[in-house]
């Protein structure tokens, strides 16, 4: 009945599938546990064959990374069982009745999404390096449940869901989408137009995977490349800074921001890798790049 999927990029699988295998083990339904290895590196095998001869578990080999939307895909494409539940690789699970919680939420047809939630570590990290990511996932990626719920795709992310397997089939990840960011939120968005609904239960995983603020930004610049590509398309995505930028545009100050930008990215960008980092100044970094790219953008055009 139940498929529990996991894209694993350059991860450590074996305490969440050592974990996922004891509790699917206390299932009265039939359960399935996949890892996909997306292109990892001849490094990674042992640690994802040590994985794999844990009871349920099954290890997929993509020789080439393929990116996070291919991988889901893949993923649902190779599950038996009719209900997908999708986990990041490099998250903890804390609560022992975690699967039965899950189970005991799905709807009785197969037109719903279900998202957990995920959390973060309560404790500030010491390392100075991983507090933007930390900051951020607690202040702003993840709000509590009454907020998720009034606006449920908006808060959706792929990093803890359920989704029946023939929905997940008729309505795949955008595998144009490379690189990270947004492809949960065009997802959620088709699933919006299609007027799928968007559940929202408390049943949080951890997640411990926290990067570093030189990754963390590489990933805000490819999500933003990601945003416009997705906005180029006629795609509306929930958030701000498209509508920031519309009514920039609409007065006419679009030029003066970008400037007033460029003079201030230098302390913006020490702000956000220093020890306290302000999210402000992290919308004004977003908003920065996406003003940057929209002008190259129409340069190219200008001399085409």
């Amino acid at each position: 009945m139940l498929s529990i999927l996991l894209p694993a990029y350059r991860t450590d699988v074996r305490p969440l599938t050592r974990q996922l295998s004891k509790l699917a083990s206390m299932l009265e339904v039939p359960c399935e546990i996949i890892v996909c290895d997306d292109g990892s590196g001849l490094e990674w095998q042992p640690l994802f064959q040590e994985a794999g001869r844990e009871t349920f578990v099954r290890i997929l080999d993509q020789p080439v990374n393929s990116g996070r939307a291919a991988t889901r895909n893949r993923l649902a494409a190779q599950a038996q069982y009719p209900i997908l539940l999708f986990l990041d690789a490099d998250v903890y699970i804390a609560q022992p009745d975690f699967l039965h919680n899950y189970l005991r939420a799905i709807p009785p047809d197969d037109h719903w999404v279900i998202y957990g939630g995920c959390q973060y570590p309560e404790e500030r990290p010491e390392d100075p390096r991983l507090r933007l990511h930390w900051e951020y996932g607690r202040r702003v990626e993840n709000p509590g449940l009454a907020k998720r719920k009034r606006q449920a795709h908006r808060h959706f992310h792929t990093v803890n869901f359920m989704v029946p397997k023939a929905l997940m089939l008729h309505l795949p990840f955008d595998e144009h989408l490379k690189g990270y960011g947004h492809e949960d939120s065009a997802w959620a968005t088709a699933l919006s137009q299609m007027g799928v609904p968007m559940a929202h239960i408390e049943n949080p995983v951890v997640h411990l995977g926290l990067n570093t603020h030189v990754h963390f930004l590489r990933n805000v610049a490819s999500s933003v490349s990601n945003a416009l590509t997705l906005e180029s398309k006629g795609q509306s995505l929930p958030g701000g800074l498209k509508f920031v930028r519309l009514c920039l545009g609409g007065l006419k100050l679009k030029g003066l921001c970008y400037h007033l930008y460029r003079r201030c990215e230098r302390r913006i960008v020490h702000n956000l890798i220093g020890q306290n980092p302000n999210l402000w100044m992290l919308g004004m970094y977003k908003l920065g790049l996406s003003l940057r790219k929209e002008q190259r953008s129409a340069l190219k055009r200008s001399k085409s």
